[in-house]
């Protein structure tokens, strides 16, 4: 068994800041004058050293659960649907004046298991939709 070299970190503080893309990540976002996410972790090492670790380009996303295998069609009813919801939401909050189309950023299929309150024994793996946010400005 080999044994992959890894950084460990205990997080005391976790903050995140909108930035133009660095050379980091300018191939995944083009534009410059987009802004996306990068994630600031302060903490202590191990050995008691402080550090902070920033990770460039992290999306917001939430998992749904789904009772078939993923399909494009079932990605563009999905997509469809959550856009509709999120514009409906703002339009009646007030808190959009421009309309913006495409909320979603994609949708991945991906296998997991489903935390279930009060059950002990491993759940089986399902298929689940990895829906990642748009918002970035």
């Amino acid at each position: 068994m080999v044994d992959v070299p890894s950084f460990q970190l205990r997080n005391i503080l976790c903050e995140y800041s909108l930035s133009p893309p660095c050379a980091i990540n300018r191939f995944i976002y083009p534009n410059i004058r987009q802004q996306i996410p990068t994630l600031h972790i302060f903490g202590t090492t191990p050995s008691g050293k402080k550090a902070c670790v920033h990770v460039h380009g992290v999306l917001p996303y939430l998992l749904l659960r789904i009772g078939s295998e993923y399909t494009t069609r079932l990605d563009q009813l999905m997509r469809d649907r959550i856009n509709r919801l999120i514009q409906r939401e703002l339009t009646q909050n007030k808190e959009e004046t421009t309309r913006q189309n495409d909320f979603v950023q994609r949708i991945e299929p991906v296998m997991g298991r489903v935390f279930l309150p009060r059950v002990s024994y491993p759940q089986p793996l399902r298929f689940l939709q990895k829906i990642l946010d748009n918002s970035i400005e």
